[in-house]
């Protein structure tokens, strides 16, 4: 008879939690030397809303697994810190989600913080995803108000755990991705994705240290439906915004994405879109509407291996300012084949696009022998440049163009330098 009741107890108990949500501290416990069962319970529970209480000291935890239909509010102040010698699998993070749906993480300005120095050497293997947030083929997912800073891989990842399950419905919003290692975020698949009023910053580590990293595994990943909206890029060692869709095929799903009003700024590059050559060519559009490139170390685009049978670009509204920081010879546009002897990168659209320029330079660079640069023929669109000194020009670029002022060394333009 007492097993039983303790048995109602509990479910009952459990029924109370997940009508009316729990305080952590309150319901569960908490310890400065490591919190990670608490938290754990809590969200274990079944209490549809979890509540983490602002405490004088950091919440310390070790990786903790979420699970569908869970409303997590960390309340304003609060600091949630990966615990100190932990986290030693390759892939821990500090949440992680699989096939979870209805997710909603309402950070209110709290930060997650990782160790990153630490992973960057012995004992530590050597990794780039012991992320802040990981989630694996999840579905109506929110994230706001998040500070994700100094992990050992991303602040955000976004993927499929088997082929054909994106992340979807997918909403990041008022969150800010800081010195992390590998990414700010990673979209490895995604449908119907909007990233909102967020700032990807300093991201420092390994390769390719993008603030935003569209980079599918595989050709069953897809990139659909995906917006990013009035977002920061800010003095990443690579990319401000980084399209990577090599392992991609004409059996992928076409790539749909769309940044618009945003601004990119202090990074190696502002955007890359970095694609391949061949037969089996993915398609799609990436439009950048009313967007800012400024102060970038390289160019404010580069476009690498994407010819005019793959995705589409378009830049539309969309400005230059003062950008090839650290040398005279890289250009505001950067177009590279990458070695390729029969195809041209090309398929890429300007409208009413401003380029300012604080030192003399080209505008416009396209790598490649003599015979790739003659290829181009679908780089199209309006373009008004403001050199160093002031004076303004006005390029159509259209067949005639390509035609008449490419430099027969594929390396310069010889029209542009004038």
């Amino acid at each position: 008879m007492k097993r039983f009741w303790m048995s109602c107890c509990l479910t009952l108990g459990c029924g109370v939690f997940a009508a009316e949500g729990v305080r952590v501290e309150e319901s569960f416990g908490f310890d400065p030397e490591d919190s990670t069962r608490y938290v754990q319970a809590a969200i274990d529970s079944g209490a549809e809303e979890v509540v983490i209480g602002k405490k004088e000291t950091p919440w310390i935890i070790t990786p903790v697994k979420g699970r569908s239909n869970l409303r997590l509010v960390l309340e304003k102040g609060v600091k949630i810190l990966a615990k100190k010698g932990e986290f030693r699998g390759v892939a821990d993070s500090m949440f992680r989600f699989e096939f979870a749906t209805n997710v909603f993480i309402d950070g209110r300005g709290a930060v997650l913080q990782m160790h990153k120095a630490d992973y960057q050497k012995p004992p530590y293997a050597k990794a780039e995803w012991r992320s802040c947030l990981d989630f694996t083929s999840c579905e109506n997912v929110t994230i706001q108000g998040v500070k994700a800073i100094k992990s050992g891989g991303d602040g955000l990842y976004l993927g499929d755990r088997t082929d054909g399950n994106p992340c979807r419905d997918f909403i990041v919003r008022k969150c800010i991705f800081e010195s992390n290692h590998r990414q700010g975020i990673s979209v490895i698949s995604a449908d119907n994705l909007l990233i909102e009023d967020c700032i990807m910053r300093g991201t420092c580590g390994t390769a390719p240290q993008d603030g935003l990293d569209f980079e599918p595994n595989k050709a069953t990943d897809r990139l659909t439906r995906c917006v990013v909206r009035r977002c920061r890029f800010e003095n990443n060692k690579g990319a401000g915004i980084d399209i990577h869709p090599v392992p991609s095929r004409s059996s992928t799903i076409p790539i749909d994405i769309t940044v618009e009003d945003c601004v990119s700024t202090g990074n190696r590059y502002g955007a890359v879109y970095s694609g391949f050559t061949g037969k089996d060519l993915v398609t799609g559009r990436v439009r950048f509407i009313r967007c800012v490139f400024e102060r970038e170390c390289g160019a404010a685009v580069g476009v690498f291996n994407k010819p005019a049978r793959s995705v589409s670009l378009h830049f539309e509204d969309c400005a230059f300012l003062s950008n090839c920081a650290v040398s005279a010879v890289e250009s505001d546009m950067l177009f590279d084949m990458q070695g390729s002897k029969d195809e041209t990168t090309d398929g890429v659209f300007f409208s009413n696009l401003k380029i300012v320029q604080s030192i003399r330079r080209p505008w416009f660079l396209i790598r490649g022998n003599g015979s790739i640069v003659k290829g181009v023929r679908t780089v199209f669109g309006d373009v008004e440049v403001v050199d160093a000194g002031g004076r303004t020009r006005r390029r159509n670029l259209d067949v005639a163009f390509w035609s008449r002022d490419v430099a027969s060394e594929g390396v310069r333009m010889a029209d542009l330098q004038k």
